[in-house]
């Protein structure tokens, strides 16, 4: 009978205080609560929360509107708050982008119960700090994996010695959007005698030579004519060879002219 007397109230509640917690969830499902992060986490912490009445309550636009202006307070006692939002596989995508980027804090690690598709988002607005555990998560998403060195590229160098990665995952960072700086500093922890026969990641190398105008005297002859050769269009080669033929011999530079 309480229930129904709530539900054809019009006025909402300012806070949950002194209500009794039997009533937490009905005012929630009914939206006759003020939205606030304050009364979200009132009713997260409540010992009637209920998951799902809270979710549909921020599912709504008016709530979602209101809400997701508004940063979360980074206080420990918001934690509770900050994990039901992360874990939430139940929200729309647009919506759970929004409601994350109200979390103020970064996690150790990403959910493990809500789809993939959500991890690229906490990769993508920085809600996870990059480490081996964190990064390893996503070992079936390379992809995301090279987003999320992307964003957080310095911590990247950081702890590249942790990670277990090959010269093939490197040759996707370099087509990243990365400093080219940096992109020199990936090249150094290359192989690059064996880009003699692989030609696209020796044109993606060389044509970096030369946007960078690196020094590539240190280069074996071999690797010199691969970057040469397979670099495009004809004025990076040539550029690219004026700075190598030094590297290659007589021969070398009439085979490779030709």
């Amino acid at each position: 009978h309480l229930e129904a007397f709530l539900e054809m109230q019009s006025a909402r509640l300012s806070s949950l205080e002194g209500v009794p917690s039997r009533f937490h969830k009905p005012l929630f499902r009914l939206g006759n609560v003020e939205i606030s992060w304050d009364n979200c986490l009132a009713f997260v912490t409540s010992e009637s929360f209920d998951a799902e009445a809270l979710t549909t309550f921020i599912q709504a636009d008016e709530t979602q509107s209101k809400l997701s202006s508004v940063t979360i307070s980074p206080d420990k006692s918001t934690l509770p708050l900050t994990r039901f939002l992360i874990n939430n596989n139940e929200l729309d995508e647009a919506r759970y982008r929004d409601y994350v980027r109200a979390i103020p804090i970064r996690f150790a690690q990403f959910p493990t119960d809500i789809d993939p598709e959500k991890w690229l988002i906490l990769v993508e607005e920085g809600k996870v700090a990059f480490a081996e555990p964190s990064f390893s998560q996503l070992a079936e998403y390379p992809n995301y994996q090279v987003s999320f060195i992307t964003k957080n590229i310095d911590a990247y160098f950081k702890a590249r010695e942790e990670l277990s990665l090959d010269d093939s995952f490197r040759e996707r960072l370099l087509k990243a959007d990365i400093d080219d700086d940096k992109k020199l500093k990936i090249v150094g922890d290359m192989d690059l005698t064996v880009i003699v026969d692989l030609p696209r990641r020796a044109a993606v190398i060389g044509e970096l030579f030369h946007r960078t105008n690196a020094s590539i005297g240190h280069l074996t002859a071999e690797v010199a004519q691969a970057v040469i050769v397979n670099a495009k269009p004809v004025s990076v080669q040539v550029s690219l060879f004026n700075k190598c033929h030094e590297v290659l011999s007589g021969e070398q530079v009439r085979g490779t002219l030709q």
